[in-house]
Protein backbone atom coordinates (compact mmCIF):
# COMPACT_ATOMS: atom_id res chain seq x y z
CA UNK A 1 0.00 0.00 0.00
CA UNK A 2 1.31 3.23 -0.78
CA UNK A 3 -1.53 5.14 1.48
CA UNK A 4 -3.50 4.08 4.50
CA UNK A 5 -5.98 5.86 6.52
CA UNK A 6 -8.02 4.46 9.49
CA UNK A 7 -10.18 6.63 11.32
CA UNK A 8 -12.39 5.88 14.48
CA UNK A 9 -14.70 8.59 15.96
CA UNK A 10 -17.03 8.61 19.40
CA UNK A 11 -19.44 11.06 20.53
CA UNK A 12 -20.54 11.24 24.38
CA UNK A 13 -23.34 14.03 24.74
CA UNK A 14 -21.19 17.40 24.01
CA UNK A 15 -17.95 15.44 23.52
CA UNK A 16 -16.52 13.93 20.65
CA UNK A 17 -12.83 11.96 19.89
CA UNK A 18 -11.64 10.76 16.87
CA UNK A 19 -8.42 8.93 16.47
CA UNK A 20 -6.85 8.29 12.74
CA UNK A 21 -3.91 6.29 12.04
CA UNK A 22 -1.80 6.79 8.71
CA UNK A 23 1.19 5.74 7.02
CA UNK A 24 2.30 7.24 3.49
CA UNK A 25 4.94 5.73 1.34
CA UNK A 26 7.19 8.74 0.21
CA UNK A 27 5.92 11.21 -2.17
CA UNK A 28 8.59 13.18 -3.48
CA UNK A 29 6.98 15.97 -5.40
CA UNK A 30 4.63 17.04 -2.88
CA UNK A 31 7.92 17.67 -0.46
CA UNK A 32 7.87 14.66 1.26
CA UNK A 33 10.76 12.77 0.85
CA UNK A 34 10.33 9.84 3.51
CA UNK A 35 7.57 7.57 4.12
CA UNK A 36 5.27 8.79 6.84
CA UNK A 37 3.33 7.24 10.23
CA UNK A 38 1.47 8.11 12.97
CA UNK A 39 -1.68 8.81 14.90
CA UNK A 40 -3.67 12.18 15.26
CA UNK A 41 -5.82 12.49 18.55
CA UNK A 42 -8.38 14.99 18.15
CA UNK A 43 -11.16 16.33 20.88
CA UNK A 44 -13.57 18.46 20.85
CA UNK A 45 -16.55 19.88 23.48
CA UNK A 46 -19.63 21.68 22.32
CA UNK A 47 -20.35 24.93 24.10
CA UNK A 48 -23.55 25.35 22.80
CA UNK A 49 -25.60 24.54 19.55
CA UNK A 50 -23.89 27.11 17.47
CA UNK A 51 -20.43 27.27 19.32
CA UNK A 52 -17.17 24.26 19.89
CA UNK A 53 -13.57 24.06 20.69
CA UNK A 54 -11.32 21.40 19.87
CA UNK A 55 -7.82 20.15 20.35
CA UNK A 56 -5.47 17.69 18.57
CA UNK A 57 -1.83 16.26 19.08
CA UNK A 58 -0.24 14.46 15.81
CA UNK A 59 2.38 11.47 17.07
CA UNK A 60 5.30 10.39 14.53
CA UNK A 61 6.00 6.71 15.25
CA UNK A 62 9.11 6.92 13.05
CA UNK A 63 10.45 9.90 15.01
CA UNK A 64 9.07 8.48 17.88
CA UNK A 65 7.96 11.58 19.17
CA UNK A 66 4.87 14.26 19.58
CA UNK A 67 4.92 16.18 16.05
CA UNK A 68 1.69 19.19 15.87
CA UNK A 69 -0.56 20.06 18.84
CA UNK A 70 -3.28 22.06 17.38
CA UNK A 71 -6.26 24.06 18.99
CA UNK A 72 -9.26 25.52 17.57
CA UNK A 73 -12.89 27.38 18.23
CA UNK A 74 -15.85 27.29 15.42
CA UNK A 75 -18.77 28.37 14.70
CA UNK A 76 -22.02 27.22 12.59
CA UNK A 77 -24.97 27.64 11.61
CA UNK A 78 -27.11 26.89 9.63
CA UNK A 79 -25.96 29.54 6.88
CA UNK A 80 -22.20 29.24 7.40
CA UNK A 81 -18.99 27.56 9.35
CA UNK A 82 -16.48 29.74 10.72
CA UNK A 83 -13.19 27.82 12.19
CA UNK A 84 -9.85 30.23 14.14
CA UNK A 85 -7.36 27.05 14.34
CA UNK A 86 -3.73 27.45 15.81
CA UNK A 87 -1.16 24.58 14.52
CA UNK A 88 2.18 24.45 16.16
CA UNK A 89 4.25 21.95 13.87
CA UNK A 90 7.25 20.30 15.00
CA UNK A 91 10.06 18.95 13.17
CA UNK A 92 12.80 16.42 14.71
CA UNK A 93 15.97 16.71 12.34
CA UNK A 94 18.88 17.51 14.79
CA UNK A 95 17.49 20.53 16.39
CA UNK A 96 13.91 21.29 16.85
CA UNK A 97 12.10 23.79 15.13
CA UNK A 98 8.29 25.03 15.18
CA UNK A 99 6.51 26.25 12.81
CA UNK A 100 3.53 28.47 13.91
CA UNK A 101 0.34 28.61 11.70
CA UNK A 102 -2.78 30.78 12.82
CA UNK A 103 -5.40 29.35 10.14
CA UNK A 104 -9.00 30.74 9.17
CA UNK A 105 -11.54 28.55 7.49
CA UNK A 106 -14.95 29.61 6.64
CA UNK A 107 -17.81 27.46 4.14
CA UNK A 108 -20.74 28.60 3.15
CA UNK A 109 -23.22 25.44 4.29
CA UNK A 110 -24.70 25.19 0.63
CA UNK A 111 -22.44 26.96 -2.03
CA UNK A 112 -18.63 25.40 -0.24
CA UNK A 113 -15.31 27.07 1.43
CA UNK A 114 -12.44 28.67 1.18
CA UNK A 115 -9.78 29.09 4.14
CA UNK A 116 -6.32 30.84 4.44
CA UNK A 117 -3.42 30.43 6.50
CA UNK A 118 -1.10 33.38 8.39
CA UNK A 119 2.38 32.20 9.54
CA UNK A 120 4.46 33.43 12.26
Amino acid sequence: LKRLELEGTANFDRWRATLMYGDYAAQPELGFLDRREGFLAIASYKINPNWAVSTAVRYDIIAGKFDQTRIGIGYIDDCYALNLTYIGDFTYNGNVTANNTVMLQMSLRTLGGTGGTGMQ
